[in-house]
């Protein structure tokens, strides 16, 4: 997991070829422009851009994720929101891995805000929980996945 500045970004290149072109699309793309749901950004490696809408509901109950396959960066392009860290060998799954996601129940051992200018990066055995509240519910959130 990393937790930085997205005006960072290009310190993370190198690490992965899809996540090379996640960050060059970040680089040279409008994000505001982006349409909501999913662009692609390249076949080989896989990677592609996700853009979603949505009210936090602090009710509803909040699972960590994990993938095996892509990693994620996540950002806000509009309000900011909560996310929870832990590693995998802590979750207790509940819902078995399928189509490169599983989730399942554990403690947090970090919490990490994201917004316009702080982003989170997941790797494979980051377990990380979304939509927590931090102030306004209504975000428009923006998700990398790169293929690891």
């Amino acid at each position: 997991m990393i937790l930085d500045r997205v005006d960072q970004l290009s310190t993370y290149r190198h690490l992965t070829p899809a996540l090379d072109a996640c960050i060059d699309f970040i680089k040279t793309h409008d994000l505001q422009q982006l349409p909501m749901g999913i662009t692609p950004i390249s076949e080989q490696p896989l990677a592609y851009v996700n853009v979603l809408e949505y009210d936090i509901d602090p009710s509803c109950p909040r699972l960590f994720e994990a993938h095996r396959k892509m990693g994620d960066i996540h950002f806000t392009l509009q309000g900011e929101e909560e996310m929870d860290f832990c590693d995998l060998d802590d979750v207790h799954i509940t819902i078995p891995y399928t189509e490169d996601i599983e989730l399942g129940e554990g403690e947090p051992r970090a919490t990490y805000v994201v917004d316009r200018q702080h982003c989170a990066i997941v790797f494979a055995n980051d377990a990380h929980k979304v939509k927590g509240l931090v102030s306004d519910p209504h975000v428009v959130k923006i998700v990398f996945k790169f293929e690891l």
